[in-house]
């Protein structure tokens, strides 16, 4: 016998099947699934509640089952679905086995439905699920019947079960009820224009355009105020369509974790600061994913970076070079799940805040800038392909008669980044583990790899690299050939060189900037 209930979880709670078994043996209430104190008290309150109620306790051996099993459950508001599940489970007046009806409500020993806490919460959960009935307690503050949904409140044990009777004569199962019910998303590029009501930025959304492009790291950084995570959020809305090897990917990851949606566009997870390398990695040996294998094929997204740990900021740079998130000590991939993520960070330019600002000063010393930075790290830095400030716009005092330029649709902004990806694709084909350019830096590559020997030659060649690593230099490669793939050429030109090297000027020896 099973039927539906509801435990307090977070915001939505979490919805509880109820399973009853009765077996021939000696006598016995055993109840299973990781329930608390509260719940296996539950056995005493029901016992009574039904003799209270002029109802039989089983005399078989009674086995309650509460799924999921690895969920952990507390409270007493599966007393009344537990006490119904035996009761129909005795009786044998109904004969099937999944019932769409929920139930919640505590038990007192006389049979008496007491009030708990998240019974709105439980009706929703209710509807999401396709249940057609739900009992509650008579005092609970709930809405009126739907017409999705029969609301039926109950003073009584006794009330309870006739309800649920009635309700299962004249509503029977349709078979469609499911434990978890996942919600899908739409493709948030085709809804939303990416820059609507932005108001200049031109540098720092034509540095998006690349990064998303190329699935290229990205540095945003500039005084309070100035939009930095407003444009970072919008990345979303200007990354392609997944593909449908990306949507298995994604699909067996969010699989692992219970009432989540199941996106269908790049996911964008933005880290908490209180983060730690669990939340980061997730579960060892084969548990739940992590928050960077959640923004697999997205975009993780590190809000003002000096605020994160520095275990936190290294882990994230081993995981973003591997590919794979393994938590533990073992190293085995089959242990780990998958974490391609195109990395997005924000900062502040200095501790105060004012670096940069047009009528405001900087009151930080030398000093402390570099230790503001230096929090971030050189490796960490490094990853950054394209590192740009966000410069503050002035939207009032202007002179008399100025024009700003407002918002301006660029209709051929999704088209040119489609174009360049499915370049990219052609360019790397037969090249494992590479399907944007910026993997190419990525995933156990070794080398060079044949395919940027030549720009590697024609940057080297021509410029001042002196200053620049290794890591520096190729990725000054990749990002100036994604350039070129955004304007349909195989490689780039000295004009998408130029313009590369102007995305890595800025780093741990160039931290004073203004206005260009």
């Amino acid at each position: 016998m099973r039927i539906y209930s509801h435990v307090n979880k977070g915001y939505a709670g979490q919805l509880i099947g109820i399973e009853a078994d009765l077996r021939n043996g000696f006598p016995g209430f055993d109840i299973v699934g990781l329930p608390d104190g509260a719940i296996r008290e539950s056995r005493h309150r029901i016992r009574s509640a039904l003799r209270n109620s002029g109802f039989r306790f089983p005399k078989e051996r009674v086995l309650v089952n509460l799924v999921p099993a690895d969920l952990p459950k507390g409270g007493a508001q599966l007393d009344l679905a537990i006490a119904v599940a035996l009761i129909i489970a005795t009786t044998k007046s109904y004969p099937h086995a999944d019932i769409p009806v929920m139930i919640v409500g505590e038990l007192g020993l006389d049979g008496t439905i007491h009030p708990t806490n998240g019974t709105t919460a439980a009706l929703a959960s209710a509807k999401a699920v396709g249940c057609t009935g739900f009992i509650c307690p008579a005092v609970s503050d709930i809405p009126a019947q739907g017409a999705s949904i029969n609301c039926i409140p109950a003073l009584s044990l006794q009330e309870a079960v006739k309800a649920v009777m009635k309700h299962l004569t004249e509503c029977p199962p349709t078979g469609k009820t499911s434990m978890r019910s996942r919600q899908i998303l739409v493709d948030d590029r085709s809804e939303t224009e990416p820059f609507k009501g932005v108001v200049g930025l031109h540098q720092v959304r034509r540095a998006m355009e690349i990064a998303v492009a190329g699935r290229h790291s990205l540095l945003l950084f500039g005084p309070p105020g100035a939009g930095k995570t407003m444009m970072a959020t919008r990345l979303r809305f200007l990354a392609p369509t997944l593909n449908e090897q990306e949507l298995e990917e994604l699909a067996i990851i969010y699989s692992n974790v219970p009432d989540t949606h199941t996106p269908r566009s790049r996911p964008l997870r933005i880290l908490p600061h209180d983060a730690t390398v669990r939340t980061l990695l997730g579960e060892a040996h084969g548990g739940k994913p992590g928050e960077i294998s959640l923004a697999h094929n997205g975009v993780l997204l590190l809000d003002e970076l000096p605020s994160y740990s520095a275990k936190v900021l290294d882990t994230v740079r081993q995981v973003s070079d591997r590919g794979i998130a393994v938590s533990g000590s073992t190293t085995e991939k089959s242990n780990g799940y998958p974490a391609k993520i195109q990395l997005v960070g924000t900062m502040n330019p200095c501790p105060c805040g004012g670096l940069g600002q047009r009528d405001a000063a900087c009151i930080c010393s030398t000093a402390a800038i570099r230790r503001h930075w230096a929090k971030v790290g050189t490796p960490l830095l490094d990853r950054f392909d394209i590192r740009i400030p966000v410069v503050p716009e002035r939207l009032f005092g202007q002179d008399q008669g100025q024009k700003r330029d407002g918002h301006v649709k660029d209709s051929g902004l999704h088209t040119r980044i489609d174009t360049a990806v499915n370049r990219q694709r052609r360019f790397w084909e037969g090249t494992s583990d590479i399907r944007y350019n910026s993997d190419a830096l990525k995933f156990g590559n070794a080398g060079i790899p044949p395919q940027l020997e030549q720009i590697v030659e024609q940057l080297v060649s021509r410029r001042p690299v002196e200053r620049k690593s290794i890591r520096a230099i190729l990725s000054t490669c990749t990002v100036a050939l994604t350039i070129a793939h955004l304007e349909d050429r195989e490689y780039p030109t000295e004009k998408e060189l130029d313009e590369a090297m102007g995305y890595q000027r800025y780093g741990l020896r160039d931290i004073y900037w203004g206005d260009a």
